[in-house]
């Protein structure tokens, strides 16, 4: 991470309040991604060592409508960065956040689950191979929760190492029907 150029946040703001809208407005070259992991090369002066210190492995994200991660060095509020789990490689590190706040927000704000309300409940996950599903089924089975999840038949094999009590192949199956023989779910809509 770089400290912050001289006028980058206070420009931006000039923009976003001419325009009366907070979506900052696409500068070319652009370069994409929105949550990275690494290393702490620098640090801002305001920045407190016992929070981050230079040579800290972190992972972090971007504010929502901005872009830059998928670059050598990114520069970010110190707000947007936290320690790496030691548990964790950098290629998951960097791909977590988003896709974890995103499952987080559809389970809890949307869904009105959590830990102490999901016990025994039937959820079913659409798309258990991906990111939001794959993340879903791992924190529904840890809450307690009775997971049915849908994959194609070559993710099979990766969704059956996440746990969930029943996988329906959709590629080859009455999706419907096999749902009907399962029970009712939570919505999730």
């Amino acid at each position: 991470m770089h400290s912050k150029g001289y006028g980058q946040v206070l420009m931006g703001r000039v923009r976003q309040v001419k325009k009366k809208s907070f979506f900052r407005p696409i500068e070319f070259p652009l370069t994409l991604g929105r949550d990275f992991a690494g290393e702490v090369v620098a640090k801002g002066a305001d920045v407190d060592s016992e929070h981050l210190a230079v040579g800290d492995a972190v992972l972090g994200v971007v504010a929502p409508f901005q872009h830059g991660c998928h670059a050598q060095f990114v520069t970010v509020p110190v707000t947007q960065v936290a320690k790496k789990p030691d548990c964790m490689s950098y290629e998951e590190a960097a791909c977590l956040l988003y896709t974890g706040l995103t499952t987080w927000c559809a389970l809890t704000s949307a869904g009105g689950l959590n830990a102490a309300n999901a016990t025994d409940k039937n959820v079913l996950v659409i798309g258990g191979s991906g990111g939001v599903g794959n993340c879903a089924i791992q924190i529904l089975k840890s809450w307690g929760s009775k997971v049915t999840t849908t994959c194609s038949t070559n993710a099979i094999n990766l969704v059956k190492e996440l746990g969930p009590d029943n996988i329906i192949d959709y590629t080859t199956v009455d999706t419907q029907k096999q749902l009907e023989q399962y029970g009712k779910y939570v919505n999730i809509t």
